[in-house]
């Protein structure tokens, strides 16, 4: 049997409309999916909107779509603006981000912020940006076919 299930929806770009992008992610995902998977991926959504409110409009008056589709294999997670797009660092930033190793590094030691594309590498299967006619897209896909509880985030 195949599942098949889309959503959308498109928002101001403002933190306070981020409830409705979850829940519009919340309406797709299947039941069976282990809680920590779903609250993986909630982060990992709050994260790519985050950025497209902060860095892509600057606080200015802009929207934020969001497309969520799920198949049998994957949930893919589309994270649209028309905002400023990425520079190249941060594409570099993007392709190559990892967690610091929080057992080996002494809190004092991290930086405040600049976790993000670390988190977005360490939970998505696939991530690509690409940004044509004014419109950025971030695509995020997570394979659920065999969904099981994923290993912690920080090695601790």
């Amino acid at each position: 049997m195949t599942t098949s299930r889309r959503a959308a929806i498109r928002v101001e770009s403002r933190a306070e409309a981020f409830p409705r992008i979850h829940a519009t992610l919340t309406s797709v995902l299947p039941a069976w999916l282990p809680e920590s998977v779903r609250h993986r991926l909630a982060i990992c959504l709050g994260e790519a909107f985050q950025n497209a409110v902060v860095h892509a409009w600057g606080h200015e008056d802009g929207w934020v779509e969001v497309r969520v589709a799920l198949d049998d294999e994957r949930v893919v997670i589309d994270v649209v603006d028309g905002g400023s797009g990425m520079t190249d660092a941060d594409r570099r930033r993007l392709a190559t981000a990892e967690l610091p190793d929080l057992a080996r590094t002494p809190l004092s030691a991290l930086p405040e912020g600049g976790y993000g594309f670390g988190i977005l590498r360490s939970v998505m299967d696939e991530i690509e940006y690409t940004s044509r006619r004014g419109r950025n897209r971030l695509r995020m896909t997570k394979r659920i076919a065999d969904a099981a509880e994923p290993a912690p985030l920080d090695p601790v």
